[in-house]
C-alpha cells in the first residue's frame, strides 16, 4: 500500500494544532513563498508537547514590523545584529539566513480566531504573559551540576 495522499489533502497532519489561548513556542522549521504581495516567509513554531502554530510573515519594508515584532519578542539582540549587518526584510527570502533568526529562538504567543481557516498568531511580551503561565509550558531546563546539592535529595 502507498502514501494515503488524500490524509494530507484533507489537512489531517501528524502534528496537533495549538488551541487559542497564550503558548509558550520554538520555532522549528521555515517554509518560503510568494504571493500577490510578494514573497513571504512562514515559521512553523512548537510548544514543548510538540503541538504546532504557524506565523506568516510579508518580506517587504510595509510589512516588515511584523517580522520585527516576532524577532524582538525572541531576541531583541537579533534586532541589533540585523541592523549592524544591513539586513533588509527581503533577505529573509535566503532560507540559511532565515534559520539563523527565526529556527530555535522561542517566544510566548497569544493564538485567536482569525479570518477562517486561519488564525492570528501574535508574539508577547514576557510583562504580556499572565505571571501564572510564565513558568508553565516552558521545556524545563536540567540543573548544572554545580547547582545539584545532594543532601537535598531525600534518598
Amino acid at each position: 500500500m502507498g502514501y494515503d495522499w488524500s490524509k494530507e489533502a484533507e489537512g489531517e497532519g501528524t502534528a496537533g494544532k495549538l488551541p487559542n489561548g497564550i503558548h509558550h513556542v520554538t520555532g522549528v522549521k521555515t517554509v518560503h513563498g510568494a504571493g500577490p504581495k510578494g514573497p513571504w516567509v512562514m515559521v512553523v513554531a512548537e510548544d514543548a508537547a510538540g503541538m504546532e502554530t504557524t506565523a506568516i510573515f510579508t518580506l517587504t519594508e510595509k510589512a516588515a514590523w511584523t517580522l520585527a515584532r516576532w524577532i524582538s519578542r525572541c531576541n531583541p539582540d537579533n534586532l541589533k545584529a540585523m541592523h549592524s549587518e544591513g539586513i533588509e526584510p527581503t533577505d529573509f527570502v535566503n532560507p540559511d539566513l532565515a534559520a539563523q533568526y527565526l529556527i530555535g529562538e522561542s517566544t510566548w504567543v497569544r493564538i485567536e480566531d482569525g479570518n477562517p481557516p486561519y488564525k492570528n498568531v501574535t508574539p508577547l511580551k514576557e510583562e504580556e504573559v499572565p505571571e501564572a503561565l510564565r513558568g508553565a509550558g516552558k521545556a524545563p531546563v536540567p540543573p548544572k551540576d554545580d547547582d545539584l546539592n545532594l543532601a537535598d535529595i531525600p534518598f
